[in-house]
This record gives C-alpha cells, structure tokens and sequence, in this order.
C-alpha cells in the first residue's frame, strides 16, 4: 500500500512539474506607455523577448523565473547594448489579461494574442 501511495506521489510531481507558467505565451500592450513595449513574448523555457514598438524585432531579450503561480519576474538587457540591464515583473490577473510592472511602477497592462 506504501509503494502505491509513493508512486501516485511520485507522478502527481512529475505532472505538475512539467505544465507551463500562465505568464508563457505572447503578450501585446493596448498602447503607448513609457517604456515603449509593444510585444512581449514568454516562452516555456526561461526566455523572453520584448518588442520595443518602433522595430519587429524584439529590443530586449530576458531570462525569467517563477515569484509564484501568477508572477514571474525577468531580467533583460538590451540587444542594442547588452551592458543595460533592467528587471521586470509580469503578473497575470485573468486568463487572458496581465500587467507589466517594472521597480514596482505599473509599465502597461497586456492582453494575451489569441490563436
């Protein structure tokens, strides 16, 4: 009985282990806002790419890691000069809705791109 309860445990952490954070997927910004981010792009892996609305191509590129089930944060350097370094933080507050913030200061809200 001990193994069987062991092994369940053991499957149940590999499951959830392996799903995706909710802030994964490509993320667009409604407007103009200060920090000039029209795209953000989060992916599976610990990447992020941020388009600056002037380009198509992305501006920055970050590493992120999970703050908690809503939240990560990334750290980004611009491609442009790779010695500027700035953090953000992108929080989801619906399921198809988040908000950037960068030093605790609201950058702009996002929505998810639809398929």
């Amino acid at each position: 009985m001990l193994k069987a309860v062991t092994a369940v445990i053991l499957v149940m952490l590999l499951i959830t282990g392996c799903t995706p954070h909710p802030a994964a997927g490509i993320w667009l910004s409604p407007g103009a806002n200060a920090d000039d981010i029209s795209k953000v792009e989060v992916f599976f892996d610990p990447k992020v790419k941020i388009y600056l609305s002037a380009s198509e191509e992305p501006g920055m590129q970050c590493g992120w890691w999970a703050i908690d089930k809503q939240t990560i944060e990334m750290e980004c350097v611009y491609l442009a000069s790779t010695e500027l370094k700035v953090k953000y933080q992108l929080k989801v507050t619906g399921t198809d809705a988040a908000e950037l913030h960068k030093a605790d200061r609201l950058v702009t809200k996002l929505f998810r791109q639809s398929n």
